[in-house]
């Protein structure tokens, strides 16, 4: 997903996304267009916070998870690791992808 947002990013000259690889650090601020109403604005410097259902320890963790298979290059079963591999398990585990796609794109976590 990001790497389509990254091109239509470049084609119109803006600048790739940042990576958000420390869940602590503050963030960006964010102003949307007029025409996306749906979107709230962000002021700069905000930090993600706990939720009573979702720790950034457990962010941390999942992550974390995710990065070390990368690096070993296999499963715990020894299955190889390719990027469609790890898209295609990421993808048929529903809640694992409902999760992602929450925290990522609707702001489970508040600021």
């Amino acid at each position: 997903m990001l790497s389509r947002i990254d091109i239509e990013r470049q084609a119109l000259g803006m600048p790739l996304i940042k990576p958000m690889d420390n869940y602590r650090e503050p963030i960006e601020g964010y102003e949307p267009d007029d025409d996306l109403i749906d979107f709230g604005d962000r002021p700069s410097n905000m930090k993600l916070r706990d939720l009573e259902y979702r720790k950034i320890e457990d962010m941390e963790k999942a992550r974390k998870a995710i990065e070390t298979i990368i690096k070993d290059g296999k499963f715990r079963n020894n299955k190889p690791i390719t990027a469609d591999v790890l898209a295609t398990t990421i993808e048929s585990n529903a809640t694992l992808l409902i999760e992602i796609i929450m925290v990522l794109y609707t702001h489970r976590f508040t600021f």
